[in-house]
């Protein structure tokens, strides 16, 4: 068995070579390896070449790349299995002719739908159901959603089990999610000559519900159409909520609007529907005066047409203000003139008209109740009541403004009028180019001044003393070799200044301290601390103490050490450092042996010639008593007291020897130096 299938293969595959490329390719077609893409003419899928397939149901169903078509119930379905973007543009590369699609469709979850045309004109009971997304298009069949809109035209029912982003609908949709929007009413009655006969939102009439996208423009265009060819395109007055309290022009609150003239009566305007905060929204025509920013009322296309409204009309170049009732009509109010600019064409009032502001560049005649502005021209019969702005040294006015834009004149006045009690602040540019700024009302003429008054020469300041120089602080530097030092609240210091007047707390660094040595005292390179009975030499920390150095000065400190087998010699003469070098012997004592041998040295320096060393209490008490000139002890002595007695009393009583000293008590070097230091200070 198994060698007769493999006959049979082989077999088959040599046919298989033989055929040619289009039969092959045909074969593969048939087999529905090759679906074709989706392509709608005349409102249905193309089925050309597709051989069909019978469901359950009987339906005869068309089978394409990413989508099928049940030709029996005309319904198409789209589900691609990856986002997909279909444009259904008339006459694009789906749509191949500008026929509204005719069949029910349902949109896969994978599907965006852009510039659909779906209607049901021909099919009724048709739908579309959506589980994708539709961004544009017009929609005049019932929608069922069931995943998101984000813009189009709903000319039908909408049922919402979605979300929806934007679009315009016949009416608010319910249910899911949806947006915040707002119902849009066109409302153009005819009015006198232009006959307006019809006037709607495209495919709803004259009202739909509108919700606003940032991410897909929400397009709208209202047609109007006139009895009269001849009828101008008139502007649109735009007014909010139900009050008819809150109004702008379209142009000002929809600033893409665009209008359209066939030239035969049709006109439209398109624009992309802004937000808004009020629940609805009345488009109608401008019927309320309003001047634009060239200072001719609204409509009249910068004072080149004539159009009217509600109690005012603009003909032959001239306003006419003829209100049913007493009105009050401010030209400074953003309602009337939004730009606050100049009336710059004449105006005529009636008896029902008071003027309460406003800037007003021509002739303004009539019976007005009242008048309030300030006028280029005096208004009739106001001669006598008007205050007059001129400019001194033949300077002229070139332009003026309240609040708002300004108004450059066509040629410079000499003089203006205030007529009334207008109020706010006038600011007026003068041929010099200075802006002058008046207060309104005025109660009398004012004359403006052309250039600004020239400054009064300043006085020449007084030269300021020079500034005495802070006094230099008075300072030493103190170096530590071996430690380290302070003064106040600063950190401890190897080498730096110290005020005079400080105090320098002197340590020694332990860890400085050679291996087999000790401490033994301090070697200063400053005389005057040598004796200071102050400043405890042979201590491991001592106190330089304040005012004992000079200003300027240099001290050099530096620890001094011996063998740590050689006992002290007791406590040294000069508490715990000597000087050497800054008393003649030229160096410093280092170590032991040096310090006995500098101490020698120094006391032959310092001591009177021929005298020799003391080694006890008695000859050292001797010696600083001669030195002295044998001054008498205070102390009660013996009428045959002998010399070294008497010297030794006197030492005692000065503070050169300790109070308990006696006559053959040894003394050493350091001792004798200290003693007679001090003796000398």
């Amino acid at each position: 068995m198994k060698k007769r299938l493999l006959s049979l293969l082989v077999a088959i595959s040599m046919v298989l070579t033989f055929l040619p490329v289009s039969a092959i390719t045909a074969w593969a077609e048939e087999g529905g390896s090759t679906l074709k893409p989706l392509q709608i003419q005349s409102g249905y899928p193309v089925l050309d070449d597709i051989t069909p397939t019978t469901d359950s149901d009987g339906h005869n169903i068309y089978t394409g790349k990413d989508w099928s078509y049940d030709d029996t119930a005309k319904v198409l379905t789209i589900t691609p299995e990856n986002p997909t973007t279909y444009d259904l543009t008339g006459r694009g590369s789906i749509r191949q002719d500008y026929s509204i699609i005719l069949c029910s469709a349902i949109i896969g979850e994978n599907a965006t739908i852009e510039n659909g045309d779906f209607g049901g004109i021909r099919n009724p009971g048709s739908s579309i159901t959506n589980y994708g997304t539709i961004t544009s298009g017009v929609y005049s069949m019932p929608v069922i959603n069931h995943g998101t809109i984000t813009g189009g035209m709903f000319s039908s029912t909408v049922t919402n089990n979605g979300t929806i982003k934007g679009g315009i609908f016949r009416e608010k949709p319910t249910g899911g999610t949806v947006h915040i929007g707002y119902t849009l009413n066109v409302n153009f009655p005819e009015n006198g000559s232009y006959e307006c006969y019809d006037a709607g939102i495209n495919y709803f009439g004259n009202s739909g519900y509108v919700i606003p996208n940032s991410d897909h423009n929400t397009s709208i265009t209202i047609h109007i159409f006139f009895h009269n060819r001849q009828a101008i395109l008139f502007p649109i007055d735009v007014t909010f909520g139900d009050t008819n309290d809150a109004h702008c022009l379209l142009e000002d609150w929809a600033p893409s609007a665009r209008y359209y003239d066939n030239g035969s009566g049709y006109f439209s305007v398109t624009f992309t529907a802004p937000p808004a905060t009020a629940a609805t929204v009345t488009l109608s025509m401008l019927t309320r005066l309003v001047i634009d920013k060239d200072g001719y009322p609204v409509g009249t296309k910068g004072g080149t047409q004539d159009y009217s409204g509600n109690g005012w009309k603009f003909e032959n170049d001239t306003l006419t203000l003829e209100p049913a009732a007493k009105t009050n009509y401010d030209f400074n109010s953003p309602e009337l003139n939004p730009h606050r600019v100049a009336v710059n064409c004449p105006v005529t009032v009636d008896s029902n008209v008071t003027i309460t502001n406003g800037i007003f560049l021509k002739e303004v005649t009539g019976s007005a109740s009242a008048l309030n502005g300030v006028f280029l021209n005096v208004p009739t019969c106001c001669e006598n009541s008007a205050k007059k702005i001129t400019v001194s040294d033949n300077g002229t006015i070139t332009a003026m403004k309240t609040s708002g834009d300004i108004t450059t004149l066509e040629s410079s006045a000499k003089e203006l009028y205030v007529v009334g009690q207008p109020t706010g602040t006038l600011y007026v540019t003068l041929s010099s180019g200075k802006v002058r700024e008046v207060q309104l009302p005025l109660t009398a003429d004012l004359e403006l001044q052309l250039n600004d008054p020239k400054p009064e020469p300043k006085p020449e300041p007084k030269p300021e003393p020079e500034p005495k120089p802070e006094p230099e602080p008075e300072i030493y530097t103190l170096k530590v070799v071996g430690g380290s030092f302070t003064t106040g609240e600063r950190d401890a210091l190897t080498s730096g200044t110290v005020p005079v007047d400080a105090e320098a707390n002197v340590a020694l660094n332990p860890d400085a301290v050679p291996e087999g040595m000790v401490f033994d005292q301090w070697t200063i390179s400053e005389e005057s601390l040598l004796g200071n009975p102050n400043v405890a030499y042979n201590a491991e920390s001592f106190t330089i103490p304040a005012n004992a150095v000079e200003n300027g000065k240099t001290v050099t400190v530096e620890a001094q050490y011996r063998e740590a087998t050689i006992e002290s010699e007791g406590p040294g003469i000069l508490g715990t450092a000597a000087i050497i070098g800054t008393a003649g012997a030229g160096a410093a004592v280092l170590g032991y042996t040096g310090h006995m041998i500098g101490t020698e040295l120094y006391l032959n320096t310092v001591l009177p010639a021929g005298a020799a060393i003391p080694n006890n209490a008695g000859e050292l008490a001797l010696l600083l008593w001669e030195a002295a000139g044998t001054p008498a002890p205070a102390a009660l002595l013996p009428a045959n007291a002998a010399p070294v007695q008497q010297a030794l009393a006197w030492a005692i009583e000065n503070q050169l020897l300790a109070p308990d000293a006696s006559a053959e008590d040894s003394v050493s070097r350091w001792e004798v130096i200290r003693s007679w230091n001090q003796m000398k200070g």
